[in-house]
């Protein structure tokens, strides 16, 4: 069972501040591809390496959470539905958390 659940990347938006280029239809699984890719508007990159590396360990994290404490699941199911916020990277490789507004 699972105590957090990253729901699946989607998307990439151009790393220039001035650019508001951005395509939601690129999958996680093409990621390792555009690492580097120019924004076809402005030339910035989409997706800088120092993001995919986060992105990459806050992954290797949460597996580890999950395979370490996911007995816990089973006192409470619904533990893992609760969301918690989104991570947003702008090339830096310092991601910008914001928590979930609470409804």
């Amino acid at each position: 069972m699972k105590i957090i659940y990253i729901t699946e990347p989607r998307g990439l938006k151009c790393d220039n501040p001035t650019c508001f280029y951005a395509d939601e239809h690129i999958t996680r699984q093409d990621y390792d591809l555009l690492i580097g890719y120019p924004c076809p508007i402005c030339g910035q990159s989409l997706l800088t390496q120092a993001d995919m590396n986060v992105l990459r360990r806050l992954e290797r994290r949460v597996d580890r959470i999950n395979f370490w404490f996911g007995w816990l699941s089973i006192f409470s199911p619904d533990l893992a539905l609760i969301k918690i916020g989104k991570f947003c990277f702008d090339g830096s490789g310092k991601p910008e958390f914001t928590p979930a507004s609470k409804e």
